[in-house]
């Protein structure tokens, strides 16, 4: 299948076996791949700085208005998968039409920000995936303005191995010490070792030759990288029995590396150690979700998704109010609603009040009567200890 772009041909098949992908499996990656092609044609306009003319404003609304399209197409193929999945899809439509909607509006920069989100929501989905299937072939690195706008498109298209590469050749290239983005780099591999391929040894590695980096000499960095270059380590150790945890063992692995993060709490911090056996973890609890979760469990996985999402705090894309209210609102006669609802008012008043402004707006204030509501009124009365009137 051949896609003209600007003159250049993108070849991009799907590899799959008959044997061991389903129809539906490839129906939704020949969505996927169609998505990869509108997206790979701008993306270098998305990640610029620069102000957008009449003629990139009409091809990223074009864009949005044909990846939406097919996105809609792919919802009952979605369906058919995890909770995860099914949640970060209704994020991605609701952000799509957000951008339409701000294109309509004339407010061409919030436009451009609601695509870039929405390229950062599919390397979330992504990395979910432990079945690694290239459904798109990717692009050379000469349609790319810098080695980190190429590795982060390898990134949202899952070609890993690319991605590390040039991730790799950003942080040793780039001549800004202290520069934010090369924290960011690093985070991405951290996730492409701790979480997709579990080699967290491969990871310590790589970051003891950062180190010895100019660059990354001052203080912050060179913090980080100690954390981080920790936590790998000890997570070697523990994986060695983990990989192929039951429900039991998820559990105890949750308590021991989150918590105090398990009682609702406005004090939000994971340290590079702890954010990398976070993001591992996290790893973990997608392919449990994905794979052998029963429905009584999932409430858990919700929740505990929301917490590590909260924890890591990574400025990406926030999951965790999507985690928190789907705990709620499809399961709210078990007894982890009541603790959804508590993270989610405290994320909440986190995020909306201060000392000078103590009061939730009120739009925000009606969700949380609402969600309340949402719970039978034998469970109101079971679990609810701690839940404000209404």
């Amino acid at each position: 299948m051949c896609h003209p772009v600007k003159g250049i041909c993108i070849i991009f098949g799907l590899f799959f076996s008959a044997q061991t992908l389903s129809a539906e499996s490839v129906a939704l990656d020949n969505i996927m791949a169609r998505i990869a092609a509108v997206v790979a044609q701008e993306f270098s306009m998305l990640w610029s700085t620069t102000t957008l003319d009449e003629k990139q404003i009409g091809t990223i609304q074009r864009d949005m208005a044909a990846i939406q399209s097919l996105f809609q197409q792919a919802v009952p193929l979605i369906q058919q998968r995890s909770d995860a999945y099914q949640l970060t899809l209704d994020v991605m439509l609701e952000n799509l039409a957000l951008g339409l909607k701000a294109a309509e509006e004339r407010d061409y920069t919030l436009m451009r920000n609601r695509y870039r989100v929405a390229t950062r929501l599919c390397s979330a989905c992504h990395t979910q995936d432990q079945h690694l299937r290239h459904v798109f072939a990717g692009l050379p690195r000469d349609r790319f303005q810098s080695d980190l706008e190429y590795a982060e498109f390898n990134f949202a298209t899952r070609h890993y191995e690319q991605a590390q590469l040039y991730f790799d050749r950003y942080i040793r290239l780039t001549k800004k010490a202290g520069d934010q983005d090369v924290i960011k780099a690093v985070q991405r591999l951290i996730t492409i070792y701790a979480q997709v391929q579990n080699r967290p040894l491969d990871g310590v590695t790589t970051l003891r030759n950062y180190q010895e980096l100019p660059r990354m000499k001052d203080a912050d960095t060179r913090l980080y990288l100690q954390g981080a270059i920790e936590g790998l380590t000890q997570l070697d150790a523990r994986m060695s029995n983990s990989s192929d945890a039951d429900f039991a063992a998820l559990e105890d692995l949750v308590t021991r590396l989150l918590g105090a993060y398990l009682s609702p709490s406005p004090v939000i911090h994971s340290s590079p150690a702890e954010e990398v056996q976070r993001v591992w973890l996290r790893g973990l609890l997608y392919r449990y979700l994905n794979e052998k979760a029963e429905r009584t469990q999932m409430p858990n996985l919700l929740y505990w998704l929301a917490i590590l999402d909260r924890a890591l705090g990574r400025g990406d894309i926030s999951m965790t109010d999507v985690y928190l209210k789907a705990c709620i609102r499809r399961y709210p006669e078990h007894a982890f609603a009541r603790l959804c609802y508590r993270e989610y008012e405290t994320y909440l008043r986190q995020f909306y009040t201060s000392s000078t402004q103590p009061v939730l707006p009120r739009e925000v204030a009606e969700e949380l009567a609402e969600l309340r509501r949402r719970m039978p009124a034998q469970a109101r009365r079971q679990h609810g200890k701690g839940l404000p009137a209404e």
